[in-house]
């Protein structure tokens, strides 16, 4: 995971929903605020992911954006 947050850019995590794996990240912003966004859809077959940024389990499908200093910037329907 630290991989994926590390470098100069946003990252938008997507939590699917019950009935969505993810979106596919072609389909989503590439800019925020002039920064660049990496979307990465986030597969949490156990439910950790979702506990760590309090999102609940088995809930609709969520984007949570990190900042590149690595602070949440949103947690928002996706």
């Amino acid at each position: 995971m630290f991989d994926l947050l590390r470098g100069p850019q946003a990252t938008r995590l997507v939590f699917g929903g019950p009935d969505l794996v993810g979106p596919d990240p072609a389909d989503q912003p590439r800019t925020l605020y002039g920064i660049d966004v990496h979307t990465v859809p986030v597969i949490d077959g156990t439910g950790t992911a979702r506990e760590i940024y309090g999102l609940p389990a088995g809930g609709p499908t969520t984007a949570v954006t990190v900042r590149p200093d690595g602070y949440v910037a949103a947690i928002t329907p996706a």
